[in-house]
Order: C-alpha cells, then sequence, then structure tokens
C-alpha cells in the first residue's frame, strides 16, 4: 500500500475537466491529471434516472492532500454534488514514486 491516491471526477464537458486538471497540477494538488474520453454515465437524480455524456478526469496525488483538492474542485465544478472519489494506489515503482512525491510538494 501506498500513500498515494488516484481521484476520479467526473465532468459534464472537456471545458470543465481541462481548467480542473490545470487548477491542480499548477496548484500541486496532484502530480498529474489523465482526460478520458467520453463516458456514459446512468445515476439517480432528485428521484429521476438520468443518462449523460461526462468526460472522466483522474488525478494523481497524496492521501494528505485529498481534502485540499476536494475543497478546489468544488470550488470550480458546476455539479451540485461532483464525484470526487479516491481509490488507493496499491503499488507504484520506485521512481514514479519519487515523481509524485516531488510533484505534489510531498517529501517520503
Amino acid at each position: 500500500m501506498t500513500d498515494f491516491v488516484q481521484v476520479n471526477i467526473s465532468c459534464p464537458d472537456v471545458d470543465v475537466a481541462n481548467t480542473i486538471a490545470t487548477t491542480l497540477v499548477n496548484d500541486k494538488l496532484a502530480a498529474c491529471t489523465q482526460l478520458l474520453a467520453p463516458i456514459t454515465s446512468t445515476y439517480q437524480w432528485q428521484g429521476q434516472v438520468e443518462t449523460n455524456t461526462e468526460y472522466l478526469l483522474l488525478a494523481k496525488t497524496h492521501h494528505s492532500l485529498f481534502s485540499r483538492l476536494e475543497d478546489k474542485v468544488k470550488q470550480i465544478h458546476p455539479y451540485q454534488v461532483p464525484e470526487i472519489i479516491a481509490c488507493p494506489i496499491q503499488q507504484v515503482s520506485d521512481d514514479y514514486r519519487t515523481w509524485l512525491a516531488n510533484s505534489c510538494l510531498i517529501a517520503e
């Protein structure tokens, strides 16, 4: 187990995703982000089943930065309840771990 997480953030469009991605990396709240091609999300919202096209943003960060990352995403994101889910990174190569730590201003 590592101290790093991958955070999933669903976004309504490419512009929102790119704004969040750039902000998180510029603020060193994430070492990197990756934007996945359009996805189809089906979910419950206000008593209705909704289906929409979204974009999935993946952000790699240190678990200690999650709260700050979450706050920043909520400031930018247009959704009332954005998806912000951290999944632990179980294993990572030594070189990549060092790069993650340096990019997030976290020293291990």
